[in-house]
């Protein structure tokens, strides 16, 4: 959904702007597909961004360049995800109308669903499907503070923010692309370091998105505390480095928060169980940083009893010759999100 748009560019870049790491992907269309010619990281240095707000503005700034760099990007245009507690995405059941008359009327009907001051959102919205006198749609609301905030970073580092879309709907799109037609019910779960997007489809139409407030941060905070650690310390034993606490101290305080995080995010599922007639969930896909914690998939399937696969966004993407394939393999699930937003168009309507 975007939020708001400018002029059509032929690439854009997905820029997945987290407190945790910048992620950027570039992706050329050809036909239908894509060809992913660009793939970036960069680490965003500890309380850089916190609770969404971005805090040391010349810290995430450097970290987009070192991103895009990385990447060998050349794109200006960007489409960037919004999420967390300054987004409300609710699905509405309104009289049937046509989509002119909808953007007429989407500020008063908003009025009746989003718990924030209209004057102080972006509103956008999606028609999900007409059915008899109904129409079910997506409506999205985002402050426009931090919609500010983030453009405002992206723009002072040479870019042009095209789209502003929200990540559950980028992890949407990357799916559809790599699943089209699909007819199942997957439940889409990116685990980013504060935030953890949840979005389950059920024959490719979106029925339930929720952000939850749990994520990767909560691994290092833990360690900090068990060992009398720094946070930037912590977090860079979770990331893999060497340090003064060995792994095998480390990794039972690991299950004890991965069991914390599961049995969140088992609250949401099974909240979208009890409250709407759906099929049961069959498979979860797990992107986020979150999704390369050793033993993490297997932990969650016990768990839960479903079927927990890593998310692969670049599934039906051909890899450009100047891309790092090794890179794409490693380190693919933590860019579900950049590559939904590369997948969208200032004109689009998805």
């Amino acid at each position: 959904m975007a939020l708001f748009k400018r002029r059509k560019r032929p690439q854009v870049i997905g820029l997945d702007i987290g407190s945790s790491s910048v992620k950027a992907v570039e992706l050329r269309p050809v036909g239908n597909d894509f060809e992913l010619v660009g793939f970036g990281m960069a680490q965003v240095p500890y309380g850089a961004i916190e609770g969404g707000d971005i805090r040391q503005t010349g810290a995430v700034q450097d970290a987009i360049r070192q991103a895009i760099e990385q990447g060998r990007i050349q794109a200006t245009e960007a489409a960037i995800g919004m999420s967390g507690g300054a987004v409300i995405a609710k699905r509405v059941t309104l009289p049937k109308m046509s989509e002119s008359e909808l953007t007429e009327s989407i500020r008063w009907e908003a009025e009746q669903h989003i718990p924030f001051e209209i004057e102080d959102v972006e509103l956008d919205f999606q028609i999900l499907r007409q059915e008899g006198p109904q129409l079910e749609v997506m409506l999205v609301a985002v402050k426009k503070g931090k919609v500010k905030s983030y453009a405002e970073v992206v723009s002072s580092g040479g870019l042009n923010v095209c789209v502003v879309d929200v990540d559950v709907f980028a992890l949407e799109t990357q799916y559809e692309h790599n699943f089209p037609g699909e007819g199942e019910v997957v439940a889409l779960v990116n685990i980013g370091n504060e935030t953890t997007n949840t979005n389950i489809l059920q024959g490719g139409v979106n029925v339930y998105a929720r952000d939850i407030f749990v994520g990767g941060r909560q691994y290092a905070t833990t360690i900090a505390q068990r060992f009398d650690l720094a946070p930037a310390e912590a977090e860079a034993l979770v990331r893999g480095k060497q340090g003064q606490v060995s792994w095998a101290e480390i990794e039972p305080v690991l299950d004890l928060v991965s069991q914390e995080i599961g049995q969140e995010i088992q609250r949401t599922l099974d909240y979208f169980g009890t409250t709407a007639e759906h099929e049961r969930i069959q498979r979860i896909f797990l992107s986020g940083g979150c999704a390369l914690i050793p033993g993490l998939h297997e932990f969650l399937a016990s768990q839960w009893g479903i079927e927990v696969v890593t998310a692969n966004p670049f599934k039906r993407i051909k890899l450009g010759p100047g891309v790092n394939a090794d890179m794409v393999q490693k380190l693919g699930p933590l860019a579900a999100v950049a590559t939904g937003l590369a997948m969208r168009y200032p004109d689009d309507r998805r």
